[in-house]
Order: C-alpha cells, then sequence, then structure tokens
C-alpha cells in the first residue's frame, strides 16, 4: 500500500503508530494472517534519511517497551520504486 500525505495535517510518525496498532501484525514474518509468502513480509519503505530514522527509532521505541509479545520483524528499506497491484476484475 502506498501512503502520500501532507505533513501539516498528519506526521509520519502519526502514520507510523497508525500502521503498527492498526494496519498489520509486525512480529509475523513473511505474513500477514492467513496469507503466507515473502510478497507479504512486513516493510516500511521510506523516501529519505529522516524517514528512514524515525522509523528506526518508532521500532526500537517499541522493542524497549516490550509493546508486543513477539520481536518485531518489520524491514526498513529504501524506497526505489513503487509497483501498484494488477486491477482484480469480478467474473460470475
Amino acid at each position: 500500500m502506498k501512503i502520500t500525505f501532507d505533513p501539516a495535517v498528519i506526521s509520519y510518525g502519526q502514520i507510523l503508530q497508525i500502521a503498527f496498532s492498526v494496519v498489520h501484525d509486525p512480529t509475523q514474518l513473511n505474513r500477514q494472517g492467513p496469507d503466507v509468502g515473502t510478497q507479504y513480509r512486513s516493510s516500511i519503505f521510506y523516501d529519505d534519511d529522516t524517514q528512514k530514522h524515525i522509523a528506526q527509532a518508532y521500532i526500537s521505541q517499541l522493542q524497549q517497551a516490550h509493546a508486543f509479545a513477539r520481536p518485531i520483524v518489520t524491514r526498513v528499506d529504501a524506497l526505489k520504486g513503487f509497483y501498484p497491484a494488477e486491477t482484480i476484475t469480478k467474473t460470475t
């Protein structure tokens, strides 16, 4: 999922809080719920060094606070491009 935001309205840190509390389980390696495979890995892709440091610091805070029962496995990687998913058409 690609998130575009206006930092004057919501901060990058607030987006991370939402992502880690509502959007996915950051402790599941290569899966989200019943979906399994490397394409379901938990990752954050940053645009610049500021976003990278904010994401790494936030994950570190969560780990130090033992916010989750299992270790956080979310990767923090540089954004090298965005590829939208294919459109799925329903046939009956």
